[in-house]
C-alpha cells in the first residue's frame, strides 16, 4: 500500500524577471507543517525565481500519490 501524505496546492506570482507569471504545484509532505523550507521547495518544484510571491497555499488533505491524481468522473 501506498504511503498517505498531506497534500498542499501553492500559487505564486513571479514578475520580477520580465512579463508576470504564475506557477501552481502540488505537493505531499509528511505532517501539515508549512515552513519556510517547504516553501523555498514549492518555488524550486514549480520553477518560478526565488522573488516570486506566495499568493496562497491550501490543504488538500490526506491522501496517497494515485488518489490526488486519478480522474474525477461525475
Amino acid at each position: 500500500m501506498s504511503e498517505k501524505l498531506h497534500w498542499f496546492a501553492f500559487n505564486f506570482t513571479d514578475g520580477q524577471d520580465g512579463p508576470v507569471g504564475f506557477g501552481t504545484v502540488y505537493l505531499g509532505f509528511k505532517d501539515k507543517l508549512i515552513t519556510v523550507g517547504k516553501i523555498k521547495y514549492a518555488k524550486k518544484s514549480c520553477g518560478v525565481s526565488d522573488k516570486s510571491v506566495l499568493n496562497s497555499f491550501s490543504y488538500m488533505g490526506e491522501a496517497t500519490k494515485a488518489e490526488i491524481t486519478e480522474d474525477y468522473n461525475a
